[in-house]
Parts: structure tokens; C-alpha cells; sequence
């Protein structure tokens, strides 16, 4: 286009330098090369400033305000140091200094299709029929971010430089064949070299690198071959899910909510490194292709095939990949790691007082969405779920989004304003019950889902209301002695499905049920040391320590359930108090119905 070609700059004349510094409280000085500071220089990450890392959080822990934003910038800063130390470390493998662009690339973006209430908002897009995961429109942020620069993917010619095309929005349009990587020459020169130029399969590799999976429609990764497979890793590890996202938010979270000092230990990312493992992801979708590479070359003879290398030409066994291992002597730091995960949820991640309100802000945007318009430049007036769905309109969708309900004149947002009131006063949710379960003596209760529990309460509340089940009534006879019997069924019978919300907590290490130590590969110092410096078909198979070995150090569940109970009653409701009382009630009936017991026993505890 000859409009857009006449406003077209390179690169370095677009970032204004050669990089550009900001200082972490964290990790220190980031440095963002110009191909990043071209997307960090755009409204689509930019609104990541006003999207808070842990939603409603803050409002027990005064100073966790800190957002999406820095957190990029570490998972970014903490993505090219693990790759730049297997770059020095292991030169066989040939990681390229554009692949270190690329993985960190992917470690600044992953998070940019983040709604306000950080996880949260996808539950409320579900409610909402919008089946959508922030991976996923991180994506389609990422396009947003690379049109306003003029740049665009094109699937038909992966191997050459981004297309360019009309600039959109106000941004500044970057010549594609100086958008990569810069190095000296180009400061000489002003030509970037051929293999440092991002093409279009580059991109693709960052969105595989973010989204843990081949692309929607593909079968298999396609940005990078077999032997560069462990870059995948780096920042979304879907075999151990040990990765620089983690590492940066459990020691960010952390130190924010003030349960620790913001300090990073490097140990487990400076000693990593690539090995073979053996693949224990369920229906591997690598795997899977692999398997019909060989059944096709089986079926014409051994032939070439056409689909890809098999598993035994790529240099790989079958069920065997490339990912990152670390030391057998670090046994004990990985496991604090997983240990960390478990820790934050229980503490900050799902504390009782964060979640009342988190369910709250969630009403909020549920009771506006009827309503309440986001409108765009061209006259479009989209709800919150539709917006969700607009590259453009989700630039507004961020935690501002509350203050701009609560000062909206549109009709019909009397409940959501209520709901914000009753935040600033105090006035919360309330946690009527939680029950904590044993997978021996529940094992009917632990394989139910919050919604499944909720259903089976209602249908408790119908029968009490009907009197068609007098087994409850008779059992509350047998235990006139307990407080919770008190309550006449008619208050029982008197609930309505909006009156509670039933949450099933489930707080792991990393692998639900599962040691997640199993799934992290280790590899002998002394012993692999010579094969480490091999090229990447030629490296030591990472083996599984023996759980013997370290249980004395990981004796903690791996996945402990809680049953949650949250009323919505206000305080100022005059039943309110018999409210929390019959959902406290309906509540144990149903588990005794459930469990066979009329009592809780110790594990439950009034909120």
C-alpha cells in the first residue's frame, strides 16, 4: 500500500534506541530490545497497566495492587535468561540470538488477553456463553498489537517477513524487514540479516510458546522443528509445569502480599538444562502425531511419507521429547517450589475475605452485562461479553471497568451499583460453611463439582418446601441437641438458588492428586556432564527420582478439597442472619445425606 509504505520507519528509528531499561523491583534493570518495545508501545499492552495481577486480592492484602504489566516484564526478563544460559551452556543445541528474542517475546505477551478480576473474568465470560481462555485472546492481541505497527502474519508464506499492511489505529508502521532482531551490523548497515528478520513462522512459534499447544486448526507445532522443541517450555511447560510464568508471579504475589522479600532465586533457571524425557502428558498431542508419522510410513513400505519426520529419523524415541531438566542434587529446591504453589493458594490466592469479594465483582459484571455498553469509535455498542470478543473494545475491559459501571447513567444497573456500595461499606458476601473432605470417607462428595453440589441443595430446598421428604425432618429429631437443628425447615425451604454460592476449593502442588515431582525430569552433574555438551539428539535421558529418596522432606497432600458455602445475604436484610442459619442447615442435611453421618466432624468449622 503506497499510503501506508510512505509513514513506514525501521525499527530502531520506531523504538528511538538500541534498548530500553526499566527497573523491577524484583529482578532489577529489564531490558526490551525494540522488536519488544514495538508491542510494549501499543494500546493493546499497554492496558495491561490497569489490569491488577490478583483481581480482588488487594482488598485484604492493601499492597498486592500490582498488575499484569510487571508481570510480563519479569516472565519476559526471566525468559531470556533461561534461554540465553542453555545458549551458553549447551552450544550444540544452536539457539539462535533471534530465538531468544522469540521466547522472550512470548514471555512478554502471554498475559495480554487478561480481563479485569484477572482469572476470574473467564468464569464470568462462561457464565456469559463466551467459551474463551486468556491464552487465547492473547493472540488475538498480539495481531492487534503487530496491525497497529502495519505487520501481519501470513499462514501462506511462513518463511518470509511479516506481511505489512495499513497501519491501524494511531501507531507508527514498522518496515517488516527490519523488524527482528538488531545487532551491530544493523547499527552499521541499517539491514537487518536474513536470519535475523521475524517471519511469519516466528510469530506462530510465539503464539505456540504462550497457548501450550499447536494452533486452532493445526495438528502439531509448526514455528519450530523437533530438535528446538524444549522452547516450548520455557515459558508454558506442559510436561512439569516448572516455567518462568510461575517463577516470576510466586515470588511477585509473594512479596507483594508481604509474605515474603522480593528476591529471586536463579538456582533452578541457571542450572537447567536440555535433555530427552520420557513423556508422561496424557493423549500428547506430539505423541499422537508421531505415532501416525509411523503408521503411514508402515502402511507404504517405509517411505518417505511426506507428513513429517518420524520419531526414529527425528533422532527421538517414540514417547520421548526435548525439555528441561535440572541437577538430582536440586531435588529439594524443586519441591519448595511446588510447595510455594500450594502455599499462595491457601494464603492469598483463595483466602475466604478475597474470594466474598471476588464473587461480588463478578455479580457486578453478570448484573451489568443486559445493560451496560462499551462504545467504540465507529458507533459499535457492545456488552461486556461481546467486547470480550473485539480486539478494539477489550482495550477498555479493564479493571476501570467497575468505576465506569458504578458512573454509568444506562438503565437497569441499580443491582450491580448496589453490589459496589456494599464493598466500600464493608458489607460482604458472607462464608457460611467450610467443610474440609477426606477422599477416603467422602468419596461421593470429593468427585462432585461446585455446581453439581448446588444442584442437589436445591433439590433439597424443593423437597423440605414441598414436604415431600420427611427423612430430613425425622433427622433433625435425632439431633435436637445441635445448634444447627434449631432452624425450622420453612427457612430452609425458603432459600432461592441466588441466595449461595457453593465453591469446591481445591488447592494443589501443581498436578492435583498427583506428586508433581514425578513429572520433573533430573539428570546426574558428574554422570550426564560429557553427553550434556551433545547436539540435541544426542543428549542423556533425564531420568524420575525415587519418591523415597525426598519423602521425608514432601510429606504434605497433594490435593486437599474444602466445600465452601458464601451467602449473598446484606447485613441490612432483616432475615439476614436466619438466612446464613438455613443455608448453614440445608447444607448439613445434604452432607448427611451424602455421607451417611449427621455430623461434620472436626474438619468442619463455622467461617
Amino acid at each position: 500500500n503506497a499510503a501506508a509504505a510512505a509513514v513506514r520507519r525501521n525499527l530502531l528509528d520506531v523504538s528511538g534506541a538500541r534498548e530500553r531499561s526499566s527497573r523491577d523491583e524484583i529482578h532489577g534493570n529489564i531490558s526490551m530490545e525494540p522488536a519488544l518495545t514495538a508491542i510494549v508501545d501499543t494500546p493493546y499492552f499497554q492496558r495491561l497497566r490497569q489490569v491488577r495481577q490478583l483481581g480482588a486480592t488487594h482488598w485484604v492484602f492493601m499492597n498486592a495492587t500490582h498488575t499484569r504489566y510487571e508481570h510480563s516484564f519479569g516472565v519476559a526478563h526471566l525468559a531470556q535468561k533461561c534461554v540465553e544460559s542453555l545458549r551458553s551452556k549447551q552450544p550444540a543445541l544452536n539457539i539462535t540470538a533471534k530465538e531468544v528474542l522469540l521466547v522472550k517475546m512470548a514471555g512478554l505477551t502471554h498475559d495480554m488477553g487478561h480481563g479485569p478480576l484477572s482469572h476470574a473474568f473467564e468464569f464470568v465470560l462462561g457464565t456469559m456463553g463466551v467459551d474463551a481462555r486468556h491464552e487465547e485472546l492473547s493472540l488475538q492481541l498480539i495481531d492487534a498489537a503487530l496491525a497497529s505497527r502495519g505487520l501481519a502474519v501470513d499462514m501462506a508464506r511462513l518463511d518470509e517477513p511479516l506481511a505489512e499492511i495499513d497501519p491501524s489505529q494511531r501507531g507508527v508502521a514498522v518496515h517488516a524487514s527490519t523488524f527482528g532482531y538488531i545487532d551491530d551490523h544493523f547499527q552499521d548497515q541499517h539491514v537487518l540479516l536474513d536470519d535475523h528478520v521475524i517471519t511469519s513462522r516466528d510469530i506462530v512459534f510465539v503464539k505456540e510458546c504462550i497457548l501450550g499447544e499447536p494452533l486452532p486448526g493445526l495438528r502439531d507445532f509448526i514455528g519450530r522443528p523437533i530438535e528446538k522443541e524444549f522452547l516450548y517450555d520455557v515459558v508454558n511447560n506442559r510436561h512439569s509445569g516448572k516455567d518462568v510464568d510461575k517463577d516470576d508471579y510466586y515470588v511477585r504475589d509473594a512479596a507483594r502480599a508481604g509474605i515474603c522479600e522480593a528476591k529471586m532465586d536463579m538456582l533452578l533457571i541457571d542450572s537447567a538444562r536440555v535433555t530427552k524425557i520420557n513423556c508422561k502428558v496424557a493423549d500428547c498431542f506430539r505423541c499422537r502425531q508421531r505415532r501416525l508419522r509411523q503408521h503411514e510410513q508402515s502402511a507404504i513400505g517405509g517411505g518417505g511419507g511426506g507428513g513429517g519426520a518420524s520419531s526414529a529419523a527425528s533422532g527421538l524415541e517414540p514417547g520421548t521429547h526435548l525439555s528441561l531438566a535440572y541437577p538430582k542434587k536440586y531435588a529439594t529446591t524443586v519441591i519448595k517450589f511446588f510447595d510455594r504453589r500450594q502455599e499462595l493458594h491457601q494464603t492469598i490466592y483463595t483466602h475466604k475475605t478475597a474470594k466474598s469479594i471476588e464473587y461480588m465483582l463478578c455479580d457486578v459484571l453478570m448484573a451489568a452485562e443486559p445493560t451496560f455498553r462499551i462504545h467504540l469509535p465507529d458507533g459499535q455498542a457492545l456488552s461486556i461479553s461481546q467486547a470480550a470478543q473485539n480486539p478494539e473494545a477489550f482495550l477498555k475491559l479493564t479493571d476501570r471497568i467497575l468505576d465506569r459501571i458504578e458512573d454509568s447513567d444506562a438503565p437497569g444497573l441499580d443491582e450491580a451499583k448496589n453490589l459496589l456500595e456494599r464493598i466500600k461499606y464493608r458489607d460482604l458476601y458472607s462464608c457460611v460453611v467450610s467443610c474440609r473432605l477426606n477422599e477416603d470417607s467422602h468419596d461421593e462428595i470429593w468427585k462432585m463439582s461446585d455446581e453439581d453440589i448446588h444442584c442437589e441443595m436445591m433439590e433439597l430446598v424443593r423437597s423440605v418446601g414441598n414436604e415431600q421428604d420427611d427423612s430430613f425432618a425425622e433427622m433433625e429429631e435425632d439431633d435436637a441437641d445441635d445448634e444447627h437443628d434449631n432452624i425450622d425447615n420453612a427457612s430452609i425451604g425458603k432459600l432461592e438458588a441466588n441466595d449461595f454460592i457453593v465453591e469446591v476449593r481445591k488447592i494443589h502442588k501443581g498436578k492435583k492428586n498427583e506428586n508433581p515431582v514425578n513429572y520433573v525430569p533430573f539428570f546426574d552433574t558428574h554422570q550426564d556432564e560429557r553427553q550434556l555438551r551433545n547436539g540435541a539428539f544426542s543428549l542423556p535421558l533425564a531420568v524420575q527420582i525415587r519418591e523415597e529418596e525426598y519423602a521425608t522432606r514432601n510429606t504434605n497432600a497433594y490435593l486437599d478439597k474444602t466445600i465452601r458455602v458464601f451467602s449473598r445475604a446484606s447485613t441490612i436484610d432483616a432475615d439476614y442472619e436466619d438466612k446464613k442459619k438455613a443455608i448453614d442447615a440445608c447444607f448439613k442435611q445434604w452432607f448427611a445425606s451424602k455421607s451417611g453421618s449427621n455430623s461434620y466432624g472436626p474438619s468442619l468449622s463455622q467461617c
